[in-house]
């Protein structure tokens, strides 16, 4: 896992339409509204309306929220932010992309730091042909993969895979199997405990006690390899 050092900085407003401080004695909460813009070493944060804590370094936003880091955009209905550690908790319609997929989950944790997402309430991946999905998943965006554990499913038009745990890389757009994993069509039943299948080029790889039952035919290899 990559991470970097960032000193410890305080989160700066940009913009705000409209902005009331409530004094609290040993702290103010600006609350901020309309067209909202934050910014903190590079995480650029829009929301509708936020309550600011400066003193705390903290910022609890509502409506149409927007996290921007180098790459990767997280969209949610809430977010509660801590400046000090650089970690987000993300809630309501959440939808992580780096451009090229978009993970959605109902909760999401997500560490600046580390650029690392976390999600234990379910979650989605989509792409043209197939949907991922997973109880539990982390992402990781110096690696551009996602794991996916736990009830993991991935449908396709033309088959049906469920897994307890598989790794799905974005650039190479292949999706490994990392444990025991079974792929059910009309006329093939497969199970293996180790593989990949390449979402792009339509071909599947099996090994580590791979079995094939295909009209009546039973296959047992180390390893085997199925294209269309």
């Amino acid at each position: 896992m990559l991470s970097r050092a960032f000193p410890q900085t305080r989160i700066q407003i940009i913009n705000a339409d409209l902005m009331e401080v409530n004094d609290f004695g040993d702290h103010k909460i600006r609350t901020l509204t309309g067209n909202v813009k934050l910014e903190q070493n590079g995480v650029y944060l829009a929301c509708e309306r936020a309550d600011f804590d400066a003193d705390a370094n903290t910022v609890d936003a509502f409506g149409n929220v927007h996290i921007q880091q180098d790459t990767v955009d997280i969209y949610a209905d809430k977010l509660f932010y801590n400046g000090n550690d650089r970690k987000a908790k993300l809630s309501g319609n959440v939808r992580l992309t780096d451009r090229k997929m978009t993970l959605r989950t109902t909760q999401l944790d997500y560490d600046m730091n580390t650029r690392t997402g976390y999600y234990n309430t379910g979650g989605e991946l989509k792409s043209d042909t197939s949907v991922l999905t997973s109880k539990i998943g982390y992402y990781y965006a110096a690696t551009r993969d996602v794991y996916f554990k736990k009830e993991v499913q991935l449908t396709n038009p033309s088959y049906k895979l469920t897994a307890d745990t598989l790794r799905f890389n974005i650039g190479e757009k292949r999706a490994y199997f990392l444990g025991p994993t079974y792929i059910r069509s009309d006329s093939n039943h497969i199970y293996c405990e180790r593989g990949y299948y390449d979402t792009e080029k339509g071909i599947t790889q099996f090994s580590e006690h791979a079995t094939m039952l295909k009209e009546e035919q039973n296959l047992r290899a180390d390893s085997n390899t199925y294209g269309k």
